[in-house]
This record gives C-alpha cells, structure tokens and sequence, in this order.
C-alpha cells in the first residue's frame, strides 16, 4: 500500500509524476485494504512512499505527518474486522482501474468487497447508510443521467456526496460538482469480487476518475466506545 489512492487531473498536472496532489490514503482505507489482503491469505503488507504525505504544500491540499499510528494495526486481524469498511477503484500512473464512460459504452469496474462480520440492524442501516460514489473529471449537470447497477441491481441516487469516516483528504479526491452518490443497501455487500455497471443515459461523456465505497459497520460489533 502507499500513501495515495489514485493519481488526479484535478490537481495534477498530467504530464508530470501526480505525488503533491494524489488524494491521500484514509486511516479506513488502509484498515479495509489490509482486512482483505488477510481474508485472502497475506501474511503481512508492505508500504511505499509512506513519508509522502508530508509532500508538497497546495491551497487543497493538506500536509500531513504520516499515520504512523495505522501501522501496528495492519495485522491486527480482530481490530480490522471491527472497523469501518472503505473501499475504492482510481486510476494511478501506470494503470487504470476506471476510465471513460460513454451512451454507448457503459464503464463496469470490480471491486473485492467484504461482507461485514455483525449485520446492522435496519434502524442503523436507515440512520447511517452505507453509500457508493462516483467522481468525474468533468462537471456534473443536469443533463448527464447516470444509472449504477451493483451486482446487476440497480442503486438509488441520494443527495449525501460527503466524505466517508471524518476522512480529512476528502476534499482532495474531486471537487463540489464532481462527484454524486446512491444508497447501497448492506444486504447487496457479498464477499468477494463485486461488479459495478454504470451507464450514461444522457449527457456528454465522462471521464471517471475514482468510485468509492463507505460501509459502517454495526456499533455494537466494535471495541468499547473509547476504543476506534
């Protein structure tokens, strides 16, 4: 894992190397990354460029320490179960997860997802919901239409496109206009891989820069209420 979850026009110019404006990698985003990396058999994980987060001061961007604090949990299988889940799907460098999306080409992207160890209850589910988000390069409007399938049923848009879990890079991942949201019903999240469909039913075409994923978990499941 390293210190960024994809590589950003937004801030980037995209002839050069992205680092000072990459969207920088949550606390849950490492903790949902290392719980499936151990559900699928790793034994431990290595990260790359963890003292970048200090890099390259920006009118957005923040300059940060780096967590060191996530560091001993990566193993920590029962910590990760506990936790939120955050998952996502961007383009980097060197390869890309996501791309363009056209009327004529709807874009699927896969993602490894874990179905959470306590099911919530339906009040928890109704007060905290878990939700799905796409960001795109271009501006969003009125026109462009967009309809988000998650393993072949269809997804209900919602007006929440905030951040997911207090994360303080959010605002580095697309800015207001860019991103919308839908509701994803926890009974949908399976284990294993999950196969996202979204088609564009009227507007200009996009360029999809990340789609991200935010998945409480049941507060009852978690360590005491002063442990996170």
């Amino acid at each position: 894992m390293t210190h960024s979850t994809g590589w950003h026009p937004h801030f980037v110019k995209p002839s050069k190397y992205g680092t000072q404006g990459d969207p920088r990698t949550s606390d849950h985003q490492f903790y949902t990354t290392a719980l499936l990396a151990h559900r699928n058999g790793a034994d431990g994980l290595s990260l790359f460029n963890f003292v970048y987060y200090r890099s390259h001061a920006g009118s957005d961007v923040p300059v940060t320490e780096p967590p060191f604090h996530v560091l001993d949990r990566l193993n920590d299988f029962s910590f990760l179960e506990r936790q939120h889940h955050y998952y996502m799907a961007a383009g980097t460098s060197y390869f890309r997860q996501i791309g363009e999306l056209k009327q004529t080409a709807p874009l699927s992207i896969e993602l490894d997802m874990a179905r959470p160890a306590t099911p919530r209850t339906t009040k928890a589910q109704s007060d905290d919901p878990a939700r799905l988000r796409v960001h795109t390069l271009q501006v969003l409007t009125t026109e462009h239409r967009l309809v988000v399938t998650f393993n072949g049923t269809p997804l209900e848009r919602c007006d929440d496109t905030s951040g997911f879990f207090d994360n303080p890079y959010d605002s580095m991942i697309s800015p207001r206009g860019h991103r919308r949201a839908w509701l994803l019903p926890d009974s949908l999240i399976q284990d294993g891989l999950t196969k996202i469909v979204l088609k564009l039913e009227s507007g200009n075409d996009l360029r999809v820069v990340y789609l991200d994923a935010g998945v409480p978990v049941q507060l009852q499941a978690r360590a005491g209420k002063s442990t996170p």
